[in-house]
């Protein structure tokens, strides 16, 4: 009794034991939680700045695109070549003869002035007060630039207007716009394009979280683009960028508010998930075994995608070596005669051949795992294909002494994708030259009945063992003795060959020949002739 009571005790302690290490690790489980989810806010941050920045600089680019380049140096430019001796444009109606771009700058301006020796000249509304002494004073202080022309922000003595002016060899030209036509080139810049990727803001403009304000070199606030009801407080992540000499060094501001991570970021576990640790501390202990079954599982695929890459770089490795060593004999003249250089041609295209079936293999696979496979059908003559599909091999073949013939007849057309499916039967082709023994020969033997009509590509090599033939259609499976032996292979076609089979209605098995090999039977449903 006492031996059985100890026995007990031994596994009550043990299950205490148990159950405290679980609440201890529920716990280190929910500090690391909370430790990650703060690195990940500060990372996020980061982030988030970085994007207020790119905003910043895409705008400022795209400011000169609007202002600049399409309006202030195509006007520039014609007033700076206008004659001294002719009246300046009249912007309410704009003259013949000039280029579309200054045309339409012209039409948005209130004023183009002229000055010289002799006096401004002033076109447009009334010449502001003081407008005089104010270009004496800039040209006085003119400091080039690389388009000629400079920006100006508003003034009293421009009434409140921008200026645009360049000065050259003593000569000033320029125009006044208001502050309205060039808000309105500001905001084109502005809605050309989306400033923040989709990812962030989820096809949202944000309003309420980004904003764009243009300053003055002094701070004055000139423009805001699409302003929120609130104002930038502490969590706004700001960044200033500085437009060219032409834009009159004029500040590019962009706001980003940090709470757009709480909305469009998972930052990790809040307040509620908190909370929620505590009745999962109860559920650890079941989870545990499953918790080792997927780890085991993940290990598991671990390997079969690290032999999907080595098997697939191997396979692409051989063809390329192939193809740069004949190019390289080809183009530095090493071969010997007429026969040497066909034969090199021959290998070189029998090896891209390879490429682009093993290339067009991946890329169905790929479709296949994103449910992105799709397929175009259309009334068929399945013998028409598989003849097509035996041509198309036959250089694969005769490089590995393989013999492959069609037989068979199906007196019916068949509704069918005819890439994919041709894409089906070089894969059985291809599995079979790759496993069989060289000089083998290869069927694809055609049949038919009321309901169905089979395609089977016939081999002469080892078969597949009964206990495979359900898995190897799996992703990434590949028997034992393959991952064994010197075939290399991605473990990828026959899964394709599956999913193709299954789009079309039908299904696809594999059965064993005697006294050697396998045989793979594609059935599908007959179409309406």
């Amino acid at each position: 009794m006492a031996a059985r009571t100890t026995s007990r005790s031994g596994r009550l302690g043990l299950a205490a034991v148990l159950a405290v290490a679980t609440l201890i690790g529920a716990a280190y489980l929910g500090v690391q939680a909370e430790l990650e989810a703060r690195r990940h806010r500060s990372t996020t941050k980061v982030v988030l700045s970085g994007y207020t920045a790119l905003a910043a600089a895409v705008y400022r680019s795209r400011a000169f695109q609007q202002l600049g380049y399409n309006t202030f140096y195509p006007l520039s430019t014609v007033l700076a070549s206008w004659p001294d001796d002719v009246p300046l444009p009249d912007p309410s109606s704009p003259p013949d003869g000039m280029s579309a771009n200054a045309t339409r700058a012209l039409s948005t301006v209130s004023g183009v002035f002229r000055s010289s020796e002799l006096g401004v000249d002033f076109v447009g509304r009334s010449q502001p007060a003081g407008f005089e002494s104010w270009i004496e004073g800039h040209r006085t202080r003119w400091t080039p630039t690389s388009s000629g022309y400079r920006l100006f922000p508003p003034s009293a003595a421009t009434d409140g207007s921008y200026s645009v002016m360049s000065v050259d060899e003593g000569r000033t030209r320029g125009f006044l716009m208001t502050p309205e036509s060039v808000g309105h080139l500001f905001e084109a810049a502005y809605h050309a394009e989306p400033l923040l990727p989709s990812m962030l803001t989820g096809g949202e403009g944000l309003p309420e979280l980004f904003r764009v304000e243009v300053r003055a070199p002094d701070g004055t606030l000139l423009m805001d683009m699409l302003p929120p009801s609130i104002e930038p407080a502490e969590s706004w992540l700001s960044h200033t960028d500085t437009l060219s000499a032409e834009l009159g060094e004029l500040r590019v501001v962009t706001h980003l508010d940090a709470r757009v991570a709480d909305r469009f970021l998972d930052t990790g576990v809040n307040k509620t998930r908190r909370l929620a640790i505590l009745p999962v501390v109860a559920l650890l202990g079941f989870l545990l075994v499953g918790s080792l079954g997927l780890m085991r599982r993940e290990a598991e695929l671990a390997r079969l995608r690290g032999d999907f890459v080595s098997g697939i770089s191997h396979e692409f490795r051989t063809p390329l070596a192939q193809i740069r060593l004949f190019a390289e004999t080809l183009r530095l003249g090493r071969v010997r005669d007429q026969q040497e250089h066909d034969r090199s041609i021959q290998i070189i295209d029998q090896e891209a051949r390879r490429l682009t079936h093993l290339v067009e293999t991946a890329l169905n696979f790929s479709r296949a795992e994103r449910g992105a496979l799709e397929l175009h059908l259309s009334e068929a003559n399945i013998e028409h294909v598989v003849d097509e599909v035996v041509e198309a091999f036959a250089p694969l073949a005769h490089a590995a002494g393989v013999t492959v013939r069609a037989e068979g007849k199906i007196p019916f057309s068949l509704k069918v994708d005819v890439d994919a499916l041709k894409q089906l039967l070089l894969n059985l082709l291809d599995n079979a030259v790759k496993y069989g023994p060289p000089g083998q020969q290869v069927k694809l033997v055609m049949a038919s009945n009321d309901t169905i009509a089979t395609v089977a590509v016939e081999d002469e090599g080892p078969g597949v063992p009964s206990r495979d033939r359900g898995r190897i259609f799996d992703r990434f499976v590949r028997l034992d003795r393959e991952r064994n032996g010197q075939v290399a292979g991605t473990g990828i076609g026959l899964s394709v060959v599956r999913e193709i089979a299954q789009l079309h209605g039908g299904r696809v098995r594999v059965e064993s020949r005697s006294p050697l090999g396998a045989r793979f039977v594609l059935e599908l449903p007959l179409a309406v002739v």
